[in-house]
């Protein structure tokens, strides 16, 4: 079942603030990728990869503290012969765009008086 653009974007938005309270020093959780979207603006920053896989634009995004969002759009369309990732600052709506793949950065927060994230007693 597919959820409504409002909820998505309002789930995105909510990781996104999570993201940005997270301390960054644990790794970073990604949302699983969403086939045939975009989230289109708030790019920072714009990768050509080597080949074509998207799991490469969604590492990029994993291990870079400003990243909270990524699109990768394939080869030989709009953007060009060679796979590229977009690195985003913002979480935008998805919209329907058959030759990109976006996904979300979901970093959970640790309770500030336990080390392993939990309620303190």
């Amino acid at each position: 079942m597919r959820y409504s653009k409002q909820f998505k974007t309002l789930c995105a938005v909510g990781a996104m603030l999570l993201c940005q309270s997270s301390s960054g020093s644990e790794p970073s959780k990604m949302s699983d990728p969403d086939y045939g979207f975009d989230r289109a603006g708030g790019d920072y920053r714009r990768l050509f990869l080597k080949t074509s896989d998207p799991t490469l634009c969604e590492d990029e995004c994993a291990n870079d503290p400003r990243c909270v969002a990524w699109t990768y759009v394939k080869p030989h369309t709009a953007k060009g012969p060679r796979p590229t990732c977009f690195l985003k600052s913002s979480v935008r709506e998805e919209r329907a765009v058959s030759h990109c793949v976006t996904g979300i950065k979901i970093q959970l927060l640790r309770h500030p008086n336990r080390s392993d994230g939990g309620p303190s007693r």
